[in-house]
C-alpha cells in the first residue's frame, strides 16, 4: 500500500513537472515571437522615419532652390532695369528724410508750447 502511494506521488510529481516544463516552453516561445514582432516593428518604424526625413530634406532643398531662384531673378531684374529700383530707393530715402525732419521739428519746439 505504501509503495502504491509513493508511486502515485512520484507519478503526480512527474506529471506536474512535465506540465510546468511545457508551460514554461510555451511562454518562452510566445516571448520569442513577441520579441521578433517588436524587432520587425522597429525596423519598419526606422524605415518610415528614414523615408520621412529624406522627404523633408528634399522639400527643404526644393524650398531653398525656389528662394534662390527668386533672389537671382530679382538681382537680374534690378541689374537689367535699374530705374524702378532707384525710384523706390529715392522714395524711401525721401520718406525717411521727412520723418527725420518732423522729429527734429517736434524736438526743437519749446515744451511750454506743446503743453498748451
Amino acid at each position: 500500500m505504501s509503495k502504491n502511494i509513493i508511486l502515485y506521488f512520484l507519478l503526480t510529481f512527474n506529471l506536474l513537472l512535465v506540465q510546468g516544463i511545457f508551460i514554461q516552453n510555451s511562454r518562452i516561445h510566445s516571448l520569442n515571437q513577441e520579441v521578433r514582432l517588436n524587432m520587425k516593428s522597429n525596423e519598419i518604424e526606422s524605415d518610415q522615419v528614414r523615408d520621412l526625413l529624406y522627404q523633408l530634406s528634399q522639400a527643404q532643398l526644393e524650398h531653398k532652390t525656389i528662394e534662390t531662384k527668386f533672389y537671382v531673378e530679382g538681382v537680374v531684374s534690378a541689374l537689367t532695369n535699374p530705374k524702378p529700383m532707384f525710384e523706390i530707393w529715392h522714395a524711401g530715402y525721401d520718406r525717411g528724410s521727412n520723418v527725420l525732419r518732423e522729429e527734429t521739428i517736434v524736438n526743437t519746439v519749446p515744451v511750454n508750447i506743446i503743453e498748451k
